[in-house]
């Protein structure tokens, strides 16, 4: 439903059907589906309506994942400012990753090694 640009009514359903506190793995697909068709805006309200329904790992993992999607998207400069954000420490690793990939592919070796220090 989140992919076919439904996100709010897939939201709505995960609401309606998923007890308080089972929503994460839903509202982080929705999360991924959004990152991914690059409603950056939309993702992280969702990431932001995380904050309610799980601890602080699980929304650092969200947000990160939000973030890789943007680095995957060729969108640098977005996941380097979500980067502070980010600080439990594997989510972080799995970031930087994703951004020294994404530089390197734009033909940025040098931010790229700088990035993967």
């Amino acid at each position: 439903m989140a992919k076919a640009g439904e996100s709010e009514r897939a939201k709505d359903v995960t609401r309606e059907l998923i007890a308080p506190g089972k929503r994460y793995g839903a509202f982080l697909g929705i999360c991924d589906a959004l990152s991914q068709d690059g409603r950056l805006k939309d993702a992280l309200a969702t990431v932001r309506e995380l904050s309610t329904e799980t601890d602080d790992g699980r929304r650092q993992f969200a947000l990160a994942l939000v973030a890789i999607r943007q680095a995957q998207r060729g969108n640098i400069t977005d996941a380097v400012k979500m980067l502070s954000k980010v600080k439990e420490e594997g989510p972080r690793d799995r970031l930087l990753s994703a951004i020294a990939q994404a530089q390197m592919k734009a033909g940025k070796s040098e931010a790229a090694g700088d990035t993967a220090k």
